[in-house]
């Protein structure tokens, strides 16, 4: 008697079971996998974990001292999120991250001079260079990442805080997408 089950146990369900693998396999020869965001340009060590990172430089030609304080934490933070790398403050790391900013404006504006409305726009833009520790050689460079935004009331380093954490977003996506 044939029963539903029993295909189950034929040659079909072999021939299924080998399709199934054969395309798990060329999904990931594509550079797919079944977890994290993918691919990164941080490669993990000899022996397996998450490479370690640390900052070589945030250099900020504003006069805001607190402004690479705010890239380091957010980019830290976004990075470390998305389990890209494990943080070291100092000693050896398998890679050194440099930070450029390029431009921080703030800018305020009255729309209305009957009720004095007052408008600000926050633009920023930074740069990248991801290092190998050991060589110093180039292992990636992200190009400029902007972001500006418009608020109706706001302090700068509240404006700035804002700016900076959505472009360590697009700095660790862009981290994501370079293959």
């Amino acid at each position: 008697m044939w029963l539903p089950t029993d295909i189950l146990t034929s040659p079909l369900r072999t021939a299924l079971r080998m399709v199934l693998l054969l395309g798990i396999l060329a999904l990931a020869g594509c550079g797919y996998g079944f977890g994290g965001d993918g691919p990164s340009v941080l490669t993990p060590p000899e022996g397996g974990g998450l490479p370690t990172i640390k900052f070589k430089s945030v250099e900020s030609p504003t006069l805001h001292s607190w402004l690479p304080h705010i890239i380091r934490t957010e980019l830290r933070d976004e990075i470390a999120a998305r389990d890209l790398a494990r943080w070291v403050d100092s000693g050896p790391a398998d890679y050194e991250l440099a930070i450029e900013v390029r431009q921080f404006t703030f800018r305020s504006w009255i729309t209305d001079k009957d009720s004095d409305t007052m408008l600000y726009s926050a633009t920023m833009s930074l740069s990248g260079t991801i290092y190998r520790a050991n060589s110093n050689e180039v292992v990636w460079t992200s190009g400029n990442i902007g972001y500006s935004q418009s608020y109706e009331s706001v302090q700068e380093r509240v404006a700035a805080s804002d700016l900076i954490r959505e472009l360590a977003r697009r700095f660790v996506t862009s981290m994501r997408q370079a293959f």
